[in-house]
């Protein structure tokens, strides 16, 4: 059986990858809080972002695709039209920017940022064409609107012919929008240990990236 190598399969890869940063990231920033609770405030993000990106990076070494491809389809997001840029944009930037006024709720604020930017992402790449087939491909070239034209064009596979492309990211959106009021009722309430709470968010971050990644592994 021949590896997969297709958008999906990549987009899955990346997003396991970020889920298993954020685990790993925040697994490390709470030892250290631990260990070495009287250390600068600045150690503690320090630690979270090197072992995030070294579990990206580590990712990359086995699949050195993943950045080619999300790069290809933020390129193409810029693409869109004005109307559907500004959209996206409030999508993922208005919770960043609502810390401003509710700084002990960023951590839901971020979780929101995520589940509203993710699905907005989708719904604008329906419209738009992004995940149809007409406008992402490996080899960057344009489409050229035959019908019949075979999937592989120049020995490169075509991306974002399949249907379910895409998807992944919507169900990344959906799950962090759904574990948004779970994450503010156990939060708000003394079920669990405070440092574990403060946790939680991030690891629902991580659950709702994996779902993505996961579905987009296993899909045909």
């Amino acid at each position: 059986m021949e590896p997969r190598h297709d958008v999906r399969y990549t987009s899955g890869i990346f997003f396991i990858s970020i889920a298993v940063g954020i685990v790993s990231a925040s697994y490390m920033s709470e030892i250290v809080y631990i260990y070495y609770y009287h250390a600068s405030p600045y150690v503690y993000p320090l630690v979270w972002i090197s072992v995030f990106v070294l579990s990206i990076y580590l990712f990359r070494l086995k699949n050195p695709d993943i950045f080619k491809v999300m790069s290809t389809r933020f390129r193409q997001s810029i693409s869109w039209p004005r109307w559907a840029k500004a959209v996206n944009g409030l999508a993922w930037a208005s919770p960043f920017l609502l810390i401003a006024l509710y700084p002990a709720d960023y951590q839901y604020l971020i979780l929101l940022s995520i589940g509203c930017g993710n699905i907005s992402t989708y719904i604008l790449g329906r419209i738009t064409g992004l995940w149809d087939g007409r406008r992402i491909r490996r080899d960057g070239d344009k489409n050229k609107g035959d019908e019949g034209q075979s999937k592989k064009e120049h020995g490169r596979e075509r991306i974002g012919a399949d249907g379910n492309l895409g998807k992944e990211q919507l169900i990344v959106g959906v799950v962090s929008s759904s574990l948004l009021p779970v994450a503010i009722l156990v939060g708000s309430s003394s079920l669990l240990p405070a440092d574990l709470l403060h946790m939680l968010p991030r690891l629902f971050i991580a659950v709702a990236y994996a779902s993505g990644g996961v579905y987009a592994l296993i899909g045909e």
